[in-house]
């Protein structure tokens, strides 16, 4: 069982177009005068699609009117938009057609987190049966055009599985029954405990289940269970 951390500039040979998925959803020109565009957050999806969270800064306020529709489809996709702040919006975007979806899914490994490290540029933790196909991901990732960094890689065990952070959370929750039926704690009751927001309660315990079942399915690859 293989770890790593993948950088990806999604750009395509070190290029921005307007057939980036999410740029062909959203309901105003990508391109446009005084437009910036930050990927907040972005995730696979099964098959070829892709969704993302995405700030939409409107410089100008010249696409007002568009962002009012709130919730927009096409042929590529789905995009639903919330103002922020004056001249900023918040926009979910679901495509149906990520290249970098397209190329994971061939690859036999396991995505756990996306996460933007820069405007062009997303962070990949995943795991993997072997390193093998860790490096058949890149190879496939540079050939598409994309540029790819290895920032980590190392043999996955329980003992560098979770950060210290998501052992605690989790050891906490199922030692006090939140896994239970019904529940002995709620997520309330962890935002509490751990001084935190009831959000970052939630992200940090879903981060850590995220990586134990991404863990458990890989190690049980082609295991069918017995039916009772």
């Amino acid at each position: 069982m293989r770890y790593a951390k993948l950088l990806i500039d999604r750009r395509n040979n070190s290029c921005v177009s307007n057939e980036y998925a999410c740029h062909m959803v959203i309901p105003i020109p990508f391109d446009a005068e005084g437009v910036k565009l930050e990927v907040i957050q972005c995730s696979t999806l099964s098959g070829n699609g892709g969704c993302s969270l995405i700030r939409i800064t409107d410089s100008n306020g010249s696409f007002e009117k568009e962002f009012e529709q709130q919730d927009t489809s096409n042929e590529y996709g789905e995009c639903s938009v919330s103002k922020i702040s004056k001249n900023k919006y918040l926009a979910t975007i679901t495509n149906n057609n990520c290249r970098l979806s397209h190329l994971l899914s061939e690859s036999n490994v396991f995505l756990t987190s996306a996460v933007p490290r820069s405007e062009y540029e997303v962070e990949w933790t995943l795991f993997s049966a072997n390193s093998s196909n860790v490096h058949n991901l890149m190879r496939k990732l540079n050939d598409a055009g994309y540029h790819v960094e290895l920032l980590a890689g190392s043999d996955a065990s329980f003992t560098n599985l979770l950060t210290e952070r998501q052992f605690e959370f989790i050891k906490y929750a199922f030692d006090n029954g939140y896994y239970d039926v019904p529940k002995g704690i709620t997520i309330d009751d962890l935002k509490v405990h751990f001084k935190c927001s009831k959000s970052t309660a939630s992200v940090i315990l879903r981060s850590a289940e995220k990586k134990l079942l991404a863990y458990y399915f890989m190690l049980n690859r082609g295991i069918t269970p017995h039916k009772k």
